[in-house]
């Protein structure tokens, strides 16, 4: 989200030109995301070509000094979101090219900026005097009751305009904050929990027990102002949580939330969703003809878990479906390899067919 704002930013004045581009979810094919980027910037930048040199591993590496050249001499901001899915375990690149191409974006001292954005630090980034490391984890505890408070559902919980009073409204909020530790996307959750406040207990009870460490540590962020958990630590909240929130969810919203998952994000539109739906359906052997979709997508979007917002933004029609990298990573496992296998057949044919 930082990564995109701050693209949309400098659309225009600083820079003369720039590119954002966001790698596939983790656990997705990423053999296309390369050619995708090059598609991009040839888009976005007129004149620049790329496309020829990507599947020729060694002449792109004998190229990549004129894009550094480019950069040394233009200005332009080049905004790369979401590299984990690009990066193994331990941080290396899952392909070279990857490493070559990013030394290659750094590698020069003009006034072009390159902003990279991932959950899991590369290994390899060149000369590292180049590089400026900032951790983005999680909100303060200010910052974090701020947004509480604008929010509708925390926001009449600590205002006592709910069922449960203004007494334990707070206590509610304040629990609240305790558990979610200033993470955006727990608060999001929360929120959407918190239009019943004995569910939000629920779900706080739970997530509160899975954070190592237990309630000690949970209270520092009230002492410290910060959080002490780390990376991994959030990721690790941040599975649980959506595990006990698809938990929750009526089956058949379930299933749909399992399918959206295993989609790759460019398949994340109203109208394949809508058209390949049906099929999934009948595929995965349900029962009766597949539900109307607004009708289980309402109580997705509720929770958090999915935002449907039109694939046009000046235009009330069709629909995108955005789902968190991690929230969508947890959907596919909790799935499991059959059902990803019923889907990627599904949207095979779909395409296929098209």
């Amino acid at each position: 989200a930082c990564a995109l704002e701050l693209a949309y930013r400098y659309e225009t004045g600083r820079f003369q030109g720039f590119v954002w581009r966001k790698a596939p979810d983790e656990g997705s094919d990423i053999e296309g995301a390369l050619l995708n980027l090059a598609l991009d910037m040839e888009k976005q930048l007129p004149g620049f070509t790329m496309t020829h040199m990507v599947d020729r591993a060694d002449e792109f590496v004998d190229w990549l000094p004129r894009l550094t050249e480019l950069l040394e001499k233009q200005n332009i901001l080049i905004v790369l979101d979401n590299l984990e899915s690009l990066l193994t375990l331990d941080g290396r690149w899952r392909d070279e090219r990857w490493g070559y191409l990013v030394t290659a974006l750094l590698a020069h001292g003009g006034l072009s900026r390159t902003v990279l954005t991932s959950r899991r630090r590369p290994t390899d980034l060149g000369d590292e005097s180049w590089v400026l490391v900032e951790p983005i984890h999680a909100l303060s505890l200010s910052e974090a009751a701020l947004l509480a408070r604008e929010l509708p559902n925390l926001g009449r919980l600590l205002r006592g305009e709910s069922e449960v009073g203004l007494t334990e409204g707070r206590k509610l909020v304040a629990r609240t904050l305790a558990v979610v530790q200033g993470h955006p996307k727990l608060i999001e959750f929360a929120e959407g929990q918190a239009d019943d406040p004995e569910a939000l207990v629920g779900h706080l009870e739970r997530a509160a027990a899975a954070w190592a460490g237990g309630e000690g540590r949970l209270r520092a962020f009230f002492s410290e102002g910060e959080s002490p958990f780390g990376a991994e630590e959030f990721l690790t909240a941040l599975a649980n949580w959506t595990q006990g929130v698809s938990a929750a969810l009526p089956p058949t919203s379930r299933t749909l939330f399992y399918f959206l998952c295993c989609l790759e994000e460019g398949d994340r539109q109203g109208w394949i969703v809508e058209t390949a739906w049906p099929n999934l359906w009948q595929r995965l052997e349900r029962p009766g003809e597949a539900p109307d979709l607004a009708a289980i997508l309402e109580p997705l979007t509720a929770a958090g878990l999915v935002k449907a917002r039109p694939l046009e933004p000046e235009e009330e029609t069709g629909l995108l479906y955005n789902l968190h990298p991690g929230v969508a990573e947890t959907g596919r496992k909790e799935a499991g390899n059959d059902f990803q296998a019923t889907v990627d057949a599904e949207l095979a044919a779909f395409w296929w067919a098209i």
